[in-house]
């Protein structure tokens, strides 16, 4: 089997969050050598996907990583390497600068390209040294670009059938949990009945609303503890601009009509070749709000976005957030680690706090989806629910049933193990590149 020099680059969205507790400890990052702040970020799981390489170079490969959107971090390496730059565009540059130096023969992007589209769909012909550029995300979208790319691959069923509408081959990879978190950190006593870390809902739009007011009836019913990333809404375009927003309210109501059309012919609609891409785009767009409609009904929670922070109107019970392994110690000393899939899932689950979850070793409580058993055995492995009543009944249960709880903890610990580790992952890439070249 052939064995290729790869590049994986990796998005750090919440790093100039993450970096807070770094910073306490090595004030002088910034300072540092190029290789010293990578090593730095990744050793301390600063940023997302980092196992990857790890994983790749055990399979025999050669991988370089990258972090192309922190800004201190590429600077450095520019001027290690005497790379000049615009300050307008020194992303793009730089992210080039470090393509031509490592000249990797497959460019792997998890999330999208942080390039310019006409620039990463003509990387092969303007460096001809790489093979094949691959993409994977979690996330729906870019559905008249990601057709350029060699192998798409998606975190959930329903995205693998989105991109087939649009013509698009994608291929199912789940998210994983990175076993070397256990090099760091050892799977500790229980300190908390149940917790919940991550994005709250607040400021991140209606596509979090069932998640915000579950969490909050949960914060008003049971112990639980929440580690809760609520960054404040910035001021949206669209809020500067009445006929952009005006356009923006026209689209959403459009896309509510056709939401209410029977699935077959909204389904007919979308593949159709006769109806323009901008109107095909619309009818995908109402499956989402369609899906909303049943969601609010089965969960019997009200769906308007949010408007104020989890951490202002519960202040004992919630922290502000942590990243990196801090957020692997809380959910590894937690009994029971909650779990609620944004609406945007609609209908599947596999999101990295389940894997994460149960990789260190807590009792995993997640909204069920029809994809469940993929992943896990429910009531043996880890527990579901399917409304807001089930939710409350399951937290009572496990609470009350210790025994039970940790030996469903143990199970899901070891499935996870098993079969969702970036190790495993990284196997069925391999399996997927060897096709490809």
């Amino acid at each position: 089997m052939r064995k290729f020099k790869i590049l994986f680059v990796s998005p750090a969205s919440y790093f100039s969050r993450s970096s807070v507790a770094l910073l306490q400890q090595h004030p002088d990052l910034f300072q540092q050598p190029y290789d010293v702040q990578s090593s730095l970020l990744i050793e301390h799981k600063l940023v997302h996907h980092t196992g990857f390489s790890h994983a790749m170079s055990q399979l025999g490969h050669h991988v370089a990583t990258v972090l192309p959107n922190i800004h201190s971090l590429q600077k450095q390496w520019a001027q290690e390497n005497s790379v000049s730059y615009s300050e307008t565009t020194w992303g793009t540059e730089i992210l080039l600068a470090q393509i031509e130096s490592i000249r990797p023969e497959i460019i792997y992007f998890e999330a999208y390209p942080p390039l310019p589209f006409a620039v990463w769909k003509n990387l092969k012909q303007t460096n001809p040294y790489i093979k094949k550029i691959i993409v994977h995300r979690g996330f729906p979208g870019y559905f008249d670009t990601l057709g350029f790319v060699d192998l798409l691959m998606v975190a959930t069923r329903h995205l693998v059938t989105q991109y087939a509408n649009y013509g698009i081959t994608a291929r199912l990879l789940y998210h994983y949990f990175d076993e070397k978190v256990l090099d760091s950190i050892q799977l500790s006593p229980v300190s908390y009945p149940i917790t919940f870390v991550g994005s709250s809902g607040y400021s991140f739009g209606a596509g979090h609303a069932t998640r915000y007011w579950l969490l909050k009836e949960l914060l008003e019913c049971t112990p639980i503890e929440m580690w809760l990333e609520e960054t404040p809404p910035s001021k949206e375009a669209s809020s500067k601009n009445p006929l952009l927003s005006s356009k923006l309210f026209i689209v959403n109501s459009i896309t509510k009509f056709l939401s209410w059309i029977p699935f077959p012919i909204r389904q007919m609609l979308i593949n159709s070749k006769w109806i323009p891409k901008k109107y095909r785009d619309l009818f995908n767009t109402s499956q989402y709000h369609s899906w909303r409609i049943g969601l609010k009904s089965n969960l019997k929670i009200n769906l308007k976005e949010p408007e104020k922070p989890l951490m202002d109107l519960f202040p004992r019970q919630c922290h502000l957030p942590v990243f990196g392994l801090d957020y692997y110690r809380i959910l590894g000393s937690s009994q029971i680690s909650f779990n609620c899939h944004t609406d945007a899932a609609l209908g599947d689950v596999g999101n990295m706090r389940m894997f994460e979850a149960t990789g260190m070793g807590s009792c995993l409580l997640t909204d069920t989806g029809k994809n469940m058993s993929d992943l896990f055995d429910v009531d043996s492995e880890v527990v579901t629910y399917s409304s807001r009543e089930e939710a409350l009944e399951k937290i009572k249960f496990l609470l009350e049933h210790e025994s039970k709880c940790r030996d469903i903890a143990t199970a899901g610990h070891q499935r996870t193990l098993r079969d969702h580790t970036v190790l495993k992952r990284c196997e069925q890439i391999d399996e997927w590149l060897q096709e490809i070249i």
